[in-house]
């Protein structure tokens, strides 16, 4: 893992400094880097560098120490998913409010990161429930694989944990009501799925989430449509 406090020393352009690259990397998206980090070994580093540097500014306001958050999630399959986590893929995508972390773990490991979080990150049980309720959730065959929720606080900030009933989080991100909220972050790799669509603050909408069991409310569903205006 590259330290996040030492600029790479390599260039990746003769002509160009350590100062102006780092401008310029900080405004590519993740797709772009990725494709950087083929061009050349100083590129790789640069690319890395940057990565790296944006998923530790997602964890900072939640963990004092997010390289050992980083660990726990190498260690227990967690990822981080969520609107909140667009600006690692698309910098241009800023949220006004960075108070809530979203995190899925596979069914055995779930319970190991909540008492972490409690026992050594210092964050309290708002609510935890052996299922989670979601209306997306309560008749439909992928509600099969989500298992147990919970929601710890610190400080005013909220971490939500799901529970994949599978050996891996992934199933689980089927639950989201858009495209945009499904990419993922682990602690070595991310993906996200039509990063074209998402640049341009437009998204693919998950027919099941919406009007099922007599809960359709125009006015919440809109503000839910019209999250990504909230930046």
């Amino acid at each position: 893992m590259i330290n996040r406090h030492l600029l790479p020393s390599a260039r990746i352009f003769h002509c160009i400094g350590p100062d102006v690259t780092t401008s310029i990397v900080k405004h590519m998206d993740a797709d772009t880097l990725t494709r950087l980090r083929f061009t050349n070994s100083s590129a790789d580093m640069w690319a890395a560098w940057e990565l790296q540097r944006r998923l530790i500014t997602i964890l900072t306001p939640f963990f004092s120490q997010p390289l050992n958050f980083l660990t726990l999630m190498r260690l227990t399959s967690t990822i981080i998913s969520g609107m909140e986590i667009l600006p690692f893929f698309h910098p241009s995508i800023q949220f006004t409010a960075k108070h809530t972390l979203k995190l899925y773990t596979p069914h055995h490991w779930y319970e190991t990161v909540v008492s972490c979080l409690i026992e050594d990150h210092g964050y309290a049980v708002k609510e935890k429930n052996p299922h989670l309720t979601h209306r997306s959730l309560l008749q439909y065959s992928h509600s099969r694989a989500v298992g147990g929720y919970a929601c710890l606080v610190k400080d005013g900030k909220y971490i939500y944990i799901q529970e994949s009933v599978y050996s891996t989080p992934l199933p689980s991100l089927l639950s989201a009501y858009n495209t945009a909220a499904q990419g993922y972050i682990s602690a070595t790799t991310f993906c996200h799925p039509y990063p074209t669509l998402t640049s341009q603050y437009r998204a693919l909408l998950n027919p099941l989430f919406w009007g099922l069991e007599g809960e359709y409310d125009v006015k919440k569903d809109l503000r839910l449509v019209r999250l990504g205006s909230n930046v």
